[in-house]
């Protein structure tokens, strides 16, 4: 599968193994991200679909693995999946 393969290639690469300009640039690209994504969260749709959603998050009752994502920016809990759409 294709994810694995880039999972394992991630977790192999070394810092000592990539040039500065490429770590000055992800970086970069990683605050953006974030930047955008704190945000976007106090932002419709995101907050639509938080309300929406509510039942949802931070609902502790699914079972293993439930409430292993961040909503941003409240920091309030939820599946990977609620989260990717919120988040997103």
């Amino acid at each position: 599968m294709i994810i694995k393969r880039f999972a394992d290639y991630a977790a192999s690469v070394s810092t000592a193994d990539l040039p500065e300009e490429a770590m000055h640039g992800a970086k970069r690209c990683v605050i953006d991200w974030f930047a955008s994504t704190l945000r976007g969260g106090m932002e419709p749709p995101a907050t639509l679909l938080a309300d929406a959603l509510a039942d949802v998050i931070g609902d502790v009752s699914g079972g293993p693995g439930t409430n292993k994502a961040v909503l941003y920016p409240s920091g309030q809990t939820t599946d990977p999946r609620t989260a990717a759409l919120i988040n997103g």
